[in-house]
């Protein structure tokens, strides 16, 4: 008798699914989880409610998908625990409210981040996420073959290490700015090493410049890219409730925490797995394929 499919209801016409009938907290066997890895590189994000998983079931997911990522200021400072809390409350309030993929700064940045919600305010703290497939179908063919082939340089927001500054205290943001080299560069129009489908690498607030061009140049075309992507037909919004779990190919997408909640608390655990590369560059005919 066959497998059955993944029952999957798709949420956006760029990305997005919901995967129905599927309980997280037990581990994939090879079967489910090569359904639910082609439903990722179909949808780019998937949706899952009322899995309620604990710490040890969430990491277990992720391994499933490859080495689980440690953030480079905890490893820096010692630390081995893959999972982050991130929490806003009236105190500390949102912190991811730009368009961003995680550490796109590192030379090699993370491929799937994994999240689930354990404290929802009872309005507002949706996430966004952006197709950069759809991103780079919809510019025209002059600008694609304009872009192809330039550098971005990488980099924190300006403000970073002032914030770790705050959360972390002098002594141990010292070490991190003297260590952490917090650059990197990648190609503006990559390849996904799993689809092969080209995409625009538009990393959002940690578009630094780009190495070919000018300053001013580096920065209309950065102006160009943030207003593109905002775009309503490239983006998925989830609204959270506890319990949830949110699974995203950060190799093509963007996401943004939305800060609508504030002051009410709001706390999400994640975690993220490394990519066995680096961006690749896509040299060659301006198409989507």
């Amino acid at each position: 008798m066959p497998d059955q499919p993944l029952a999957l209801t798709r949420l956006s016409t760029a990305l997005g699914a919901q995967v129905h009938g599927l309980d997280l907290r037990t581990p994939l066997d090879a079967t489910g989880f090569q359904q639910l890895h082609r439903a990722l590189m179909d949808h780019h994000v998937l949706f899952l409610r009322g899995q309620h998983m604990n710490d040890m079931e969430h990491t277990a997911l992720g391994r499933q998908f490859g080495d689980l990522s440690i953030y480079p200021v905890v490893r820096l400072l010692g630390g081995t625990e893959p999972l982050e809390t991130i929490e806003d409350n009236k105190e500390s309030g949102p912190k991811a409210d730009y368009w961003h993929t995680d550490i796109s700064w590192l030379d090699v940045p993370p491929k799937i981040g994994i999240l689930r919600a354990e404290v929802i305010p009872e309005v507002g703290g949706d996430t966004m996420w952006a197709s950069l497939h759809a991103a780079w179908d919809a510019l025209s063919p002059t600008m694609q073959k304009m872009v192809e082939g330039l550098t971005v340089r990488h980099r924190p927001s300006p403000d970073y290490f002032d914030k770790l500054g705050s959360a972390l205290g002098p002594e141990k943001a010292a070490k991190v700015r003297e260590e952490l080299k917090g650059e990197a560069f990648h190609p503006l129009v990559a390849r996904h090493p799993e689809t092969q489908r080209k995409l625009l690498y538009f990393s959002g607030s940690f578009f630094d410049s780009v190495t070919e061009l000018s300053d001013a140049e580096s920065q209309h075309l950065k102006a160009f890219f943030a207003q593109h992507i905002e775009q309503p037909e490239f983006a998925v919004r989830w609204s959270w409730q506890e319990g949830d779990v949110a699974i995203w190919d950060e190799r093509c997408t963007l996401h943004r925490a939305l800060g609508d909640h504030y002051p009410r608390r709001r706390v999400v655990r994640r975690c993220t797995v490394d990519a066995e590369a680096p961006p690749t560059a896509c040299e060659g005919t301006a198409s989507s394929t």
